[in-house]
């Protein structure tokens, strides 16, 4: 799993899965924000912070993801079809 470093992303935004890993397993996608590592909130926490909660968390922990709307709902709640 790795974040997102492009511009005006902030907090974790998974970018990449690496294959055989827990977050591959668990079926994270690209482009999921993370929000919660081991009860922790962290969507305002910087990059680094974030990084060094998951290499410093007690296993197993349980890592929260959100995943980002789709355009079909979007569309929906917009009354298109």
């Amino acid at each position: 799993m790795a974040p997102q470093k492009e511009d005006g992303v902030t907090g974790y935004v998974v970018s990449k899965i690496a294959e055989s890993r827990p977050a591959e397993d668990a079926g994270v996608q690209p482009g999921w924000r993370l929000v919660a590592v081991a009860g922790a909130r962290c969507t305002d926490h910087g990059l680094d912070d974030i990084q060094t909660l998951l290499k410093n968390v007690e296993l197993p922990a349980m890592i929260v993801f959100e995943k980002p709307p789709t355009e079909d709902f979007e569309a929906d709640e917009r009354g298109e079809e």
